[in-house]
C-alpha cells in the first residue's frame, strides 16, 4: 500500500496516491508523457517512470543538474535544460523518448530557466536568462528562428503553450504573467 503522504502519482478523483517513487528521491522538474503512461522526472539526473507503478522504465542521464524540462505534446522529444560542469556552461538536450537516446545538445551562453514546446512539437520555447529574451529553437538542427525581448521584472521560471498552438504563457519569479500571441 502506497502511504497518504508519499511522493508519486496520485488519483485525481479518489484523492487516493497509486503509485510512490523512492523516498530517498528529490527531484524539481517532472512531466508527463501525453498517454499519461509515463513521467519523466529531473534534478541530478533524468529518469523516465512507469506512472501506475512508480516503477524506473529508464535512466536517461545521471550526475545531470537540471534546470528544467518540458515533453513535446506528440510525446517524441524531451527537451531539458541541464548545466555542464566540465566545459562551464549551460546546454539544452534534446532526447528521443521512444529510443531513449540524446539527439542533440544545444550550447548556450546563458541559463535557460524555463521550456514549453510548440503544439505541434516542432519548436522549443526558451526563457534565456540573463538575456531577459524568450527564444524560438527548432531541436531537429539546433538553430535559433526567432527571438524577442521581454519586460518582465525577475526571471522567466514557468512558460506553457496553449493546446491550440495559438497563446504562449511566461511567469515570472515574482509571480507576475504575460500571454503573448504564439508566433508558431
Amino acid at each position: 500500500m502506497v502511504s497518504e503522504d508519499a511522493t508519486g502519482i496520485w488519483d485525481i478523483a479518489s484523492g487516493k496516491p497509486v503509485a510512490a517513487f523512492p523516498p530517498d528521491l528529490s527531484f524539481g522538474w517532472f512531466d508527463f508523457t501525453p498517454d499519461g503512461q509515463r513521467v519523466v522526472t529531473g534534478n541530478t539526473g533524468i529518469t523516465l517512470w512507469n506512472s501506475e507503478t512508480g516503477e524506473r522504465v529508464a535512466r536517461l542521464s545521471e550526475k545531470t543538474e537540471v534546470r528544467g524540462l518540458t515533453l513535446s505534446p506528440d510525446g517524441h522529444w524531451l527537451g531539458v535544460s541541464t548545466r555542464d560542469h566540465v566545459k562551464d556552461r549551460w546546454q539544452i538536450e534534446v532526447w528521443d523518448v521512444e529510443k531513449g537516446e540524446l539527439f542533440r545538445v544545444v550550447p548556450v551562453d546563458d541559463s535557460i530557466n524555463a521550456m514549453a514546446f510548440s503544439a505541434d512539437s516542432a519548436y522549443l520555447i526558451v526563457a534565456r536568462e540573463p538575456l531577459s529574451e524568450l527564444a524560438v529553437l527548432n531541436p531537429r538542427n539546433g538553430k535559433y528562428v526567432a527571438n524577442w525581448p521581454y519586460n518582465h521584472n525577475g526571471a522567466v521560471w514557468s512558460l506553457a503553450v496553449s493546446p491550440d498552438g495559438r497563446w504562449l504563457v511566461s511567469c515570472t519569479s515574482f509571480g507576475e504573467f504575460f500571454v503573448w500571441q504564439s508566433v508558431h
